[in-house]
């Protein structure tokens, strides 16, 4: 047994007895720019006196984990060594490694494999090991093997390894490069290399007296030290000193580092919070003693289930207008404001009502679209964003114009809360084709006085106009909905969907962010806004499902034909993105979100499969869903796509893959190996695959579907919704399509049924 003795104090010493062979220990001191502080270089060289001449394990300074280990009965398993390495000199060399657990450190050498010379033992537990041999032939060649043994006395050895000792002895200092200071309020980063293993010190201090001293205990060439406890905003003098494993000492010059200024933690005080409120609307006012944001949350309830509304401008005066509210209600909402540095603070919980709606709306009917409805008094009233009329009730229609009257054909006929669920059966019109009529879904059936209608309230009033001629297709002329709620909606609130029975209105025109669509130069041919307005005034009543609804659509309100009525909704997707204001876009905006709400009440009415692919039945449900609930905000709507609801453009689009080896689309369609990978069409593949067909001309293929799919695929992408639509095969069949129509010398309504969507698509298809 030795001790390591150099003069370094017994209180770094007292770890540092090994078993090893007798050590002969010279000093080399070389100096990169500065001599080290005299306390600097005593614990420096200690330390690598320390570590170098004994184990990596041993004392203040030493690396590692280290300890007894207790023994586990049920552990066979021999700890893991790893990063076994040498540092050969003249006439020594010091080996390291490290186990996964704490394990003893015994090293056997020799100059054969017979390790006939020496076993130099540490029975202390690490995980970093290290012993120094000495007393070695210069420029000789040296076997070894390192074993390590854990607490349970499972053993682990290395093979075989040689290291060969130099010819002079090492007096190169490290070399330090690569120095980078990273200060904060209260501690700075050091990190640094240097092109051989060695030990750091650091002396700092707000002078170049150094005071303090920060010692590194282990043997690294990339160097990584943090020092904490330092003050904001002062200047700190720093040396950087590294000692390799035979004590050849490098220092860096004196440098200096600010630390930064000491964040800012305290939140803004918030007072003087008050409420100024109309019959729709609320101003919040209040103000901080320093600059911050303003958020309003707000409800009905406590869980202000309304969201959000607010700036992110740093003032402290604070407005935020709510509006969209509904008159005589109680709500409740809390104010928030963050500083610069996000230090935030927020309200208690706080409540305002809004005033009273005025007298003076009421009626005893309302008109619209060809349609009137009587009521046997004046009911409160009022429209919707889209000019649709809502009734606070239960109210009672004593007459409906035009009539339904009982006696031969049945015509304007008239349902409460159209649903899906209930097929083709109707009570519109008993000459409708293959949509049975049935008189008790008929609530306007000689409607009078002497026999009214009572609505309820939550309940939408479905009422239309035949054309003069039964057997039609379609059969309806014009459609109106009056929506008869339990209290008024706010001003500027969307009408709920015509299917379902909750009329709440969940939607504003507050809600829309028009910051997502595009202003882009529109290509030439683009149709009047007030065209395109027109399309989407009325209502479109589609909620049968397949080939049939063709019937039950409003000649006035909407084209019959699904391809028909699915171009004129990807024009109007495709003009919002044009280069008009915010103003002259919103009638359109608030009539296609008015469609894509309606849409998305048939699916969660029962409707998920109604759209499913058929010809050209099934197309341009899903984008003004998607859209609705983009521009609102809302996450049901956005993500329809990830729900089970049949939209023909996914049903009908596919990839060609290999279903069993050598056998393509089920041995489908025509498809072979050429085909593997291809973006496909087929006319009811998602479950009827049987009728894919590889050829161009397959039925449907050029006439009624692609060729209005264009402007649904282009505003996806402008409003980087591809993600939300969930199906890949659309999107690249679409970039399929188009080419391949054009050579084929297809006729150029079927590769695009509307010349302006298609110039749309080569003005911006490559940009998005």
């Amino acid at each position: 047994m030795r001790n390591a003795g150099t003069g370094a104090p017994d209180s770094i010493m007292a770890h540092a007895h090994r078993t090893t062979s007798t050590p002969t220990h010279s000093t080399h001191l070389t100096c990169a720019a500065a001599e080290p502080s005299p306390a600097l270089r005593r614990h420096l060289l200690a330390a690598a006196l320390l570590l170098a001449g004994c184990s990596a394990g041993g004392g203040d300074a030493g690396g590692g984990t280290r300890g007894g280990g207790t023994p586990n009965n049920n552990d066979i398993t021999p700890p893991s060594i790893s990063e076994v390495r040498t540092t050969p000199g003249l006439n020594s060399a010091v080996v390291t490694w490290q186990t996964d657990e704490l394990a003893t450190s015994a090293l056997a050498f020799g100059t054969t494999e017979a390790y006939e010379i020496a076993t130099l033992v540490d029975p202390l537990r690490v995980t970093d090991h290290s012993i120094k041999i000495e007393g070695l032939a210069p420029n000789t060649a040296y076997h070894f093997t390192v074993v390590s043994v854990d607490p349970s006395n499972n053993e682990a050895r290395t093979a075989d390894r040689v290291f060969t000792t130099t010819t002079e002895p090492d007096t190169t200092a490290p070399k330090i490069t690569k120095l980078v200071v990273i200060p904060g309020h209260d501690s700075v980063r050091l990190t640094w290399e240097t092109d051989e293993p060695a030990l750091h010190g650091i002396e700092y201090g707000r002078t170049t007296t150094y005071q303090p001293i920060v010692l590194g205990n282990k043997w690294l060439t990339r160097h990584d030290t943090t020092i904490s406890g330092l003050t904001p905003s002062t200047t700190y003098h720093f040396r950087v000193h590294v000692t390799d494993l035979f004590l050849n000492v490098s220092t860096t010059a004196d440098a200096t580092f600010d630390t930064t200024a000491a964040p800012d933690t305290t939140p803004p005080q918030i007072r003087d919070i008050a409420a100024g409120v109309g019959t729709d609307s609320a101003t919040i006012t209040w103000n901080t003693d320093e600059p911050a944001t303003s958020l309003v949350r707000y409800g009905t309830t406590t869980g202000y289930e309304l969201g959000s509304k607010g700036s992110q401008g740093l003032v402290t005066s604070h407005q935020t207008v709510l509006t969209g509210l509904s008159p005589d209600t109680l709500y409740h909402f809390r104010v928030t404001s963050a500083d610069a540095k996000n230090n935030s603070a927020s309200s208690g919980d706080l409540t305002f009502r809004t005033d009273k709606l005025p007298s003076g709306n009421k009626r005893t009917s309302i008109s619209q679209f060809g349609i009137t409805w009587t009521f046997d008094k004046a009911y409160d009233v009022g429209q919707y964003a889209n000019g649709d009329w809502w009734v606070i009730g239960p109210i009672k229609v004593i007459d409906i114009d035009p009539p339904s009257r009982s006696g031969g054909r049945i015509k304007n006929g008239s349902q409460i809360n159209p649903t899906p669920r209930t097929s083709w059966d109707q009570g519109y019109d008993s000459e409708m084709d293959y949509c049975p009529y049935k008189d008790s879904m008929n609530v306007a059936l000689d409607v009078s006085a002497s026999k009214p209608l009572t609505v309820a309230a939550h309940s939408s009033l479905v009422s239309t106009i035949s054309l003069d001629a039964g057997h039609q297709k379609p059969q309806l002329k014009g459609c109106s909905i009056l929506t008869v709620v339990d209290k008024a909606p706010a001003t500027g609130a969307f009408r709920p969907p015509y299917c379902g029975s909750d009329k709440t209105s969940k939607f504003h025109v507050n809600q829309l962010n028009y910051s997502l669509l595009k202003k882009l130069d529109p290509a030439s041919g683009t149709p009047a806004l007030s065209t395109v307005e027109s399309w989407l005034e009325r209502p479109w009543l589609d909620y049968f499902s397949g080939w049939v609804n063709i019937y039950q659509h409003p000649t006035d309100n909407m084209k019959g034909y699904q391809r028909d009525h699915a171009s004129d909704a990807e024009i109007a997707a495709l003009m919002l993105q044009c280069n008009f204001t915010d103003q002259q876009k919103q009638t359109l905006l608030i009539r296609y979100v008015q469609l894509g709400i309606d849409l998305s009440g048939v699916v969660d009415d029962g409707g998920q499969g109604n759209w499913y692919a058929d010809g050209g039945t099934a197309s341009g449900r899903k984008w003004p869903i998607i859209f609705a609930g983009l521009v609102l905000g809302d996450q049901h709507m956005q993500t329809v796509g990830f729900r089970s609801v049949a939209f023909g453009e996914d049903q009908q689009t596919f990839y060609v893959e290999e279903t069993s080896p050598g056998i393509y689309n089920q041995g489908y369609g025509g498809y072979n190996a050429s085909h593997k990978g291809m973006p496909e069409w087929g006319i009811r593949h998602a479950y009827r695959p049987s009728a894919d067909s590889s050829s161009w001309s397959a039925s449907y293929r050029r006439c009624c579907t692609a060729n209005v799919w264009k402007g649904f695929m282009l505003s996806a992408l402008m409003m980087k919704a591809r993600g939300l639509w969930n199906h890949e095969p659309f999107f690249d069949y679409m970039d399929r399509y188009i080419p391949t129509s054009r050579g084929n010398n297809d006729p150029s309504w079927m590769t695009s049924w509307e010349p302006w969507t298609l110039a749309m698509w080569d003005k911006y298809r490559k940009d998005y």
